[in-house]
């Protein structure tokens, strides 16, 4: 999910000890003319963020959430460069939530912030409202996981079958409308033995059923499906 970090035309220089400085271009680094290589710890992400770490650009007070412009996602007008993680899955705490510790949750997107990042995915398991505000509060925008999957397997048999599109309807529901979210994942790699066997305009309109229960709820989030190249 990353894209390549944007690029800075005017050097950035960095103070060192005595007269030497460490300068940016492109995307190498120079120390006194030559290429420097970089080797330590950060504390803090040494490539700024053009937004200082804000999770959107606001105007008349509303908070803009990503759009798609071409290839690209932006923010307000501002080109939104995903540096993310996936988070979980964890084993479910006692009332059967997998996201149940708000000072986890704190810890770990602080840990995320501070290292630069700016997106985490939750897979498998729909995040409670309260994740979402806590990822708002730290700068970091949300991949929401609705499990298409795990419910391919009624295109075969439909006998017991839930009503799909319903429980899509109410994941969505749970978050929609967050300023923290970057978009819905609708299914995560339905296996290709699956995909060969069903035919690809059978799981097509599947998933494309699916992305309307989505967008019946939450109109302007961005809708996605997390595939591989076998499938």
């Amino acid at each position: 999910m990353s894209e390549p970090l944007p690029l800075y035309e005017e050097p950035v220089r960095v103070a060192l000890t005595g007269s030497e400085t460490v300068e940016l271009r492109g995307r190498f680094f120079f120390l006194d003319g030559e290429k420097f290589s970089l080797k330590g710890v950060f504390q803090t992400p040494y490539w700024p963020l053009r937004n200082g770490g804000q999770l959107a650009e606001v105007s008349n007070g509303k908070v803009h959430r990503p759009r798609v412009g071409g290839k690209f996602l932006f923010v307000g007008n501002d080109k939104f460069w995903v540096r993310g993680v996936t988070y979980g899955a964890f084993r479910p705490g006692p009332n059967g939530q997998e996201y149940h510790d708000p000072k986890v949750l704190e810890r770990d997107f602080s840990l995320m912030a501070a290292n630069g990042l700016n997106a985490v995915r939750i897979p498998h398991t729909m995040p409670p409202r309260e994740l979402l505000d806590i990822a708002q509060k730290h700068g970091l925008r949300v991949m929401v996981g609705l499990s298409a999957e795990q419910y391919a397997g009624f295109l075969i048999d439909r006998k017991g079958a839930p009503d799909i599109e319903e429980l899509v309807r109410v994941k969505a529901r749970s978050c929609a409308g967050h300023p923290a979210l970057l978009c819905y994942a609708l299914g995560n790699e339905i296996a290709a033995p699956v995909v060969r066997w069903l035919g690809r305009g059978r799981v097509e309109s599947y998933l494309e059923r699916l992305y309307w229960a989505v967008k019946a709820e939450d109109p302007n989030a961005l809708v996605t499906y997390v595939n591989y190249p076998t499938t």
